[in-house]
């Protein structure tokens, strides 16, 4: 255990994300355990501080930080400190700042990498779903970091976009990091486990409320340069990604959508509004030439030009007891999500074959089937 790690967990429990008065005695004494020995006396000195966290710090109950920090070391999961010198510069600049992160897999040098969080609406159209996975593929291809939050929809296709060139992705959950939400996306969870990063300022065995998503979207966007807005309706969550941005002096992007797209007309709200108007990555790296060595803005993306490691093919193979329509439909799918329509469209076979091999497929442990309707390969 670090030596003062168990007083930083003391002090996130008595933090709660919209207590700003706490934060400001963090940044005035950026020692947690300093302020767990302050006692009534020296709190009540303190001008800013209110009834209900005068009363939360002077309660030094550590039993519940120990059984963090012990479930912790028993599992893996890290924790990154406020005061630490592998906390984010960038997220330390914000002013409702997690004050400590939960973390499996790497934790990156944020301060020094092209961050990007790529977000939109949980139910996104096919053109939504091409244009996050397509973008985000050529931010990972020319080495900007992908965030997004694993939600449903632009948020998966965004980390697949990454995934599907085997670059690392970032996740901030809104869950607790034992408990992967939603569950039926833990294949991305998964995969930054080796190739990336979660991240959560929920501890183990939280619950989750359904507040916490909407919360942590601060998170995302504070380790980021730029959020690039997808796809979202007039009331869609992403919007608060945009606008904490913003308010953290972060730059806005936005695909522009049709009109007559009700799930685009947030999107064309931003750029009404200023956000940068983005049709490819290009639009994103070169508001940035010149800060970022790693960054190579020349760059197109090409499935000719990277040696992708993962083969579609080669995964197939594995399986020797597909029949003919299986094969077909499995090399039909992609390592994003998919519905019938779309294979059979690729495949130039009847939907009601597909369907019958996608439901044999998940039996065998090819595919998965995702919310709606829709099927990615299982890998």
């Amino acid at each position: 255990m670090k030596s003062n790690v168990l007083y930083w967990v003391w002090l996130s429990l008595k933090t709660p994300p919209n207590n700003l008065c706490i934060r400001k005695l963090i940044k005035e004494v950026p020692d947690a355990e300093i302020i767990y020995s302050m006692g009534e006396k020296e709190l009540e000195q303190i001008p800013y501080l209110n009834k209900v966290s005068f009363i939360k710090l002077l309660d030094k109950d550590l039993e519940p930080a120990k059984k963090i920090v012990e479930k912790c070391e028993t599992n893996g999961y890290n924790i990154i400190c406020y005061a630490e010198d592998n906390y984010p510069k960038r997220l330390e600049n914000i002013c409702d700042f997690p004050v400590v992160l939960y973390h499996r897999g790497m934790f990156f040098d944020f301060d020094n990498l092209l961050c990007i969080s790529v977000v939109g609406t949980r139910e996104p159209s096919g053109y939504g779903i091409s244009i996050a996975k397509k973008i985000s593929r050529e931010l990972a291809y020319n080495n900007a970091l992908v965030i997004s939050g694993m939600a449903f929809g632009i948020d998966a296709n965004a980390h697949l976009g990454a995934m599907s060139i085997d670059k690392p992705t970032v996740a901030v959950l809104g869950s607790s990091i034992d408990k992967p939400s939603p569950k039926s996306n833990k294949y991305l969870y998964d995969y930054m486990l080796y190739n990336g990063c979660v991240i959560s300022e929920y501890p183990p065995e939280s619950v989750t409320n359904p507040s916490n998503f909407a919360i942590r979207n601060r998170i995302i966007s504070g380790l980021s340069l730029g959020t690039l807005v997808v796809e979202a309706g007039n009331k869609s969550g992403s919007l608060i990604t945009a606008n904490f941005a913003l308010e953290q002096g972060r730059d806005v992007f936005a695909v522009p959508s049709s009109p007559d797209n009700v799930k685009g007309m947030g999107t064309n709200k931003l750029i009404k509004e200023g956000a940068i108007l983005t049709l490819d990555a290009t639009d994103i790296l070169d508001e940035y030439k010149g800060m970022f060595e790693s960054i190579n803005i020349i760059k197109t993306f090409s499935e000719n030009t990277y040696n992708n490691s993962f083969k579609k093919e080669d995964f197939i193979s594995k399986f020797t007891d597909l029949t003919p329509v299986e094969k077909e439909v499995a090399l039909s799918l992609e390592t994003y999500e998919t519905t019938a329509d779309e294979i059979s469209k690729k495949s130039k076979l009847p939907v009601s074959y597909v369907l019958s091999a996608l439901t044999m497929l998940e039996i065998k442990g090819v595919v998965k089937s995702v919310v709606g309707n829709r099927f990615i390969l299982n890998i």
